[in-house]
């Protein structure tokens, strides 16, 4: 069995057809889709917002402006360690309106005799991410235009309240009625969730190889199938190195995928790196027992190959391989279809990595790994029951 166990591996690795669509492919594809959407947590920060401030006497005569827009402008404002606003100061109207012109600004603040600051934006820039940040800088400035207001209105009302220190203060400090807070372990990333999934179906890809290894074993699908039948070896001796040969090969390509992903794209798994070589371990099990009971199958070899094809296309499609929408179908099946997502090894493989992700505990991880497993056991009866009665009426 030692010796059937290493020829195989030796052939496998050897043809390169199946190391095309099984090593090849699915790096090409995690490469493409970091290439795609590897930025795409980058989209959603919000960047310093470009301002210009017109920084004359009615400016610098404002009460508590000019120090509100400097501590916006520092370093670690944002929870992100950035400044809120990058300010650049002109002296007049005229040189704003020409910086505005000249620069990639949202706009600039004015401040009239009155006290009131005005928020003035260009109309080139009016599209949904310089909305955003103009909204930003609008909110910031009506704050403090209400927050002056009432100390305005307090004041010709009853002078004598200033007199107050504890109201002084209370007016002074910024209340905050909501605490940011987060209910995953890690921060909530959507570019995770494609190289999760490429992951997965690179998983559900190690089919081919206990496809191909199956198929060296009958009698029916390869000349050294027919030598081995007529070695009048057992069975189990011949299928057992079989599979374990499939799922070593398979395993060993995990490992280069995880390792490609893991360092050259900085992918994340929560830090629980034992337990993702866990869920590669048992997934590529299950789909080795997959490709197994395919390789079983009374039909045509090239047909063989295609019904493997396409199931890994059409299992990554509900572990939302293809975008945003086949994220949502995949949500929407979990929901609607329990048992199909339960069945669906590149949805469990790629539940496991999201609960290792986002999970201080091993629960949901578990019920992914046990979902494979019972895939696993599922494939290796039928796999087994197909492959150890069948006989051949010539050779």
């Amino acid at each position: 069995m030692g010796t059937t166990f290493l020829t195989t591996i030796k052939t496998l690795v050897r043809q390169r057809d199946v190391l095309l669509w099984a090593i090849a492919f699915p790096l090409v594809l995690s490469t493409l889709i970091y290439a795609m959407l590897g930025n795409l947590d980058e989209a959603y920060a919000i960047d310093p917002v470009d301002l210009v401030v017109v920084d004359d006497a009615t400016y610098q005569a404002t009460t508590g402006l000019p120090e509100m827009i400097t501590a916006l402008s520092v370093e670690g404002v944002q929870a992100d360690g950035t400044a809120l606003l990058d300010i650049t100061y002109v002296d007049s109207d005229e040189a704003a309106r020409q910086t505005l012109a000249d620069g990639d600004y949202v706009g600039f603040i004015t401040v009239d005799a009155s006290g009131e600051p005005a928020f003035h934006v260009d109309a080139r820039y009016a599209s949904s991410t310089t909305g955003t940040r103009a909204s930003i800088v609008k909110i910031v400035l009506d704050q403090y235009w209400q927050t002056a207001s009432l100390v305005g209105a307090m004041g010709q009302a009853d002078p004598e309240l200033f007199s107050d220190p504890a109201l002084l203060e209370k007016l002074a400090t910024e209340v905050s009625y909501t605490q940011r807070t987060s209910v995953t372990a890690n921060p909530v990333s959507d570019s995770l969730a494609y190289m999760y999934s490429s992951l997965a179906f690179s998983v559900v890809m190690m089919m081919t190889f206990a496809l191909a290894a199956i198929e060296d074993i009958q009698a029916n699908t390869s000349a050294l199938g027919a030598r081995r039948s007529l070695a009048g070896q057992s069975k189990i001796r011949t299928l057992a190195p079989a599979i374990a040969a499939s799922w070593t090969v398979g395993f060993g390509v995990q490992l280069i995928g995880y390792t490609y992903v893991k360092f050259a794209f900085g992918t994340s798994f929560g830090g629980k790196d034992p337990a993702v070589l866990l869920t590669l371990a048992v997934g590529v099990l299950a789909m080795t027992f997959t490709g197994a009971f395919v390789g079983s199958l009374p039909i045509a070899s090239g047909a063989k190959s295609g019904i493997t094809a396409t199931l890994s296309c059409f299992l990554s499609l509900f572990a939302g391989l293809y975008g945003t929408f086949a994220q949502d179908l995949a949500e929407s099946a979990a929901e609607n279809a329990p048992l199909f997502a339960l069945a669906n090894p590149a949805r469990q493989v790629t539940q496991a990595f999201h609960a290792l992700y986002y999970y201080d505990g091993y629960q949901q991880f578990g019920q992914a790994i046990l979902a494979l497993l019972a895939l696993a056991g599922v494939f290796f009866v039928l796999s087994t029951l197909m492959l150890r009665r069948k006989r051949y009426a010539s050779l």
